[in-house]
């Protein structure tokens, strides 16, 4: 098969391997695509881009083999969604994981201003909500309509899987509000010193 002939779309979003590995000096395809000018960033009629493929259905081996020829891991389809947006509404964890180790972006936003978190909470998705959280993302974005992550969910999403991820997502405001009110707290209080220290200089 000829290099030229590969979909790599199709390549991607079927996890072949072999077809983006396979050739007779052994040189990863997707690297020989770069080689050759056949960009493993194509994009096809929706803006997509193979990453973005792979991302959705789950092939780990296929990221990685894209990523490794220099996909752009923040890449943008037509709706402004990222191969993370895709990973996060199909629940693929080990996908997000990667992605996220290899320092995707946790809060950027699509058309909708929707972002990972959003899109996995909505979707009742609570492992991909949980380690979003866990890498920084930030729960306090709202979507265009100003609906915060877990305000919403899809009407498929079952009791179990809506009480955990409201779980977590109040577990993360209640920390950041802790967190803002500790700020708070010492700059009052080093607002307090610098009052006292000029009381001091005056007297003097």
């Amino acid at each position: 098969m000829a290099i030229k002939d590969v979909n790599i779309h199709l390549a991607a979003m079927d996890g072949d391997v072999v077809a983006i590995q396979s050739s007779r000096n052994h040189t990863p395809c997707a690297q020989r695509w770069l080689d050759e000018g056949l960009f493993v960033d194509k994009r096809d009629n929706f803006e997509r881009t193979p990453l973005h493929q792979a991302a959705w259905s789950g092939r780990v081996e296929a990221m990685k083999l894209l990523l490794g020829a220099y996909a752009q891991i923040d890449a943008r389809d037509r709706d402004q969604c990222t191969p993370l947006h895709y990973a996060a509404s199909t629940n693929q964890l080990a996908v997000a994981q990667e992605l996220l180790r290899r320092k995707a972006d946790a809060n950027v936003k699509d058309i909708k201003h929707e972002t990972p978190l959003f899109k996995a909470a909505m979707l009742g998705n609570a492992d991909v909500v949980e380690h979003l959280l866990a890498s920084g993302a930030d729960v306090t974005i709202p979507d265009a309509h100003g609906h915060l992550p877990g305000g919403e969910f899809n009407t498929k999403v079952d009791g179990a899987a809506r009480e955990r991820i409201t779980a977590a997502l109040t577990k993360e405001q209640e920390k950041r509000a802790a967190a803002r009110a500790k700020t708070k707290a010492s700059e009052l209080e080093e607002l307090q010193q610098r009052k006292k220290r000029r009381g001091c200089c005056a007297v003097m």
